[in-house]
């Protein structure tokens, strides 16, 4: 298993690390945080700039994950997002988590990365 989005990792070149770690690695546990700390968000909810610029490097993830033919479990810790939002609105966050789960699956997938439609 490997932890992508933990604080500690943020100076990782993603891309040649998971390269490194080839068809050893099987899980994922996938997160978004600030930079700063382990806040365990949405993947693409944090930014370093007002120009949007996301403070977790996701297309080395994707370019690395797709370079070693991975095709193990994407698994979100994203409990305290969830928490966040209004009950009313957990089914909606939690269906915003599948689909960038299966942007990501799609993305790794594709020879070119870009994810098809």
């Amino acid at each position: 298993m490997f932890r992508y989005g933990a604080r500690e990792c943020d100076w990782l070149d993603f891309e040649a690390f998971l390269g490194t770690l080839g068809h050893r690695l099987k899980v994922l546990h996938i997160h978004d945080n600030d930079g700063v700390r382990d806040l365990h968000q949405i993947p693409f909810t944090f930014t370093r700039t007002r120009e949007n610029t996301s403070s977790t490097d996701w297309d080395g993830f994707i370019r690395g994950l797709r370079a070693i033919h991975f095709d193990g479990v994407l698994n979100f810790e994203t409990g305290p997002a969830l928490n966040a939002f209004p009950s009313s609105l957990h089914e909606d966050v939690l269906r915003l988590i599948a689909k960038i789960g299966g942007h990501f699956a799609r993305r790794i997938a594709e020879p070119d990365g870009e994810a098809r439609p």
